[in-house]
């Protein structure tokens, strides 16, 4: 187990200082699937103290988000994928290894 968690926080941070293909995966799916969860739990729990939770995770996320966005390097390959979008590449580091 100790293995597999310092291979995972290895690829992390390789990731950060390199430059990566950026997928839909990483951009829309996990945020949309993120959103959803959150609003979900709340219908299931309706408190005011539930809700103030929610808008402070919010807030939170989107500071952390701008943080990890400030020294973001985004490049153009001038290459396309097989749906004709661009192929774009992401450098993301220390900011986003902080948040």
């Amino acid at each position: 187990m100790d293995i597999f968690i310092v291979l995972l926080v290895y690829k992390f941070i390789k990731g950060t200082f390199t430059y990566e293909k950026v997928t839909r995966f990483d951009l829309v799916i996990i945020p949309v699937y993120s959103a959803i969860m959150m609003i979900l739990s709340l219908k299931s729990v309706r408190s005011l103290t539930a809700a103030g939770l929610a808008i402070t995770l919010v807030l939170i996320g989107v500071a952390i988000g701008f943080l990890q966005a400030g020294r973001t390097q985004v490049r153009d390959t001038n290459k396309f994928d097989t749906h004709q979008r661009p192929i774009l590449e992401v450098k993301r580091n220390w900011p986003y290894l902080l948040g």
